[in-house]
């Protein structure tokens, strides 16, 4: 709905496309998040690496944003954007209900405690792997406020929940508001700023791949903080 009003010109001033912009973005980090976390428990049920799964989420990301910009400039309008973004919004409906059933019905395979396997355990397969089932579903689902009241509950979960809806404010800022600058001021096409994607892309795609080797020598937290200063001064910029 944010993203709509985006076009409407009575709405084209700076401070509500800002706020509407900033709105759309923070709404889509709760997704984001979601997906992220979801895909992390597919990976581990399947023995897969994270990195390497998010890897095709990029290479789409590359593949679309041209082809996106290319369409706007067929057209000359943005207004094309707006079906396109119904039809992203329905695959990613699909696509979350497909890995919630995948997670629900899968055994994660706990490997940290592989190294403490005792002889005679009945919890192992065939082939020497301990399966932990999924956590049951909470039949009775948590209201909005409870969510928020668990992913605040400590300081570090606060600051960690703050600091994704501060990267998505910088995302909206960054992906939509540069944009703008690029075909407003700078009169570039769209199939251009769809380009310069392309380019944030190809340094993603080898930090995807050797994802777990780097997570192993920098560290979860560190990872976290560099990326948080590596996009700060990308807005500021």
């Amino acid at each position: 709905m944010t993203f709509s009003l985006a076009f409407l010109p009575s709405l084209s001033h700076p401070h509500p496309q800002i706020l509407l912009r900033a709105i759309s973005y923070i709404s889509t980090s709760a997704i984001s998040t979601l997906s992220d976390s979801l895909t992390v428990t597919h990976s581990k049920i399947h023995s897969g690496d994270y990195g390497k799964h998010r890897l095709w989420g990029a290479i789409a990301w590359a593949l679309m944003s041209p082809l996106v910009g290319v369409l706007v400039d067929a057209t000359n309008s943005w207004t094309v954007t707006i079906p396109l973004a119904a039809i992203s919004a329905a695959a990613t409906a699909y696509a979350g209900y497909t890995l919630v059933v995948d997670v629900e019905s899968g055994e994660v395979i706990d490997y940290e405690s592989l190294n403490s396997v005792v002889e005679g355990d009945d919890t192992l397969d065939d082939e020497g792997f301990r399966h932990v089932t999924s956590p049951e579903v909470v039949e009775e689902a948590a209201t909005p406020y409870e969510a928020f009241k668990e992913l605040t509950r400590t300081p570090p979960l606060f600051l960690f929940t703050f600091s994704v809806f501060a990267l998505s404010i910088g995302m909206a800022i960054v992906e939509s508001l540069s944009f703008t600058y690029f075909t407003d001021v700078l009169n570039a096409p769209a199939s251009l700023n769809g380009a310069t994607v392309v380019v944030t892309v190809l340094f993603e795609i080898p930090l995807f791949h050797y994802s777990s080797k780097v997570m192993e020598k920098v560290g979860y937290t560190n990872l976290q903080c560099i990326a948080m200063l590596a996009y700060s001064t990308r807005v500021i910029g």
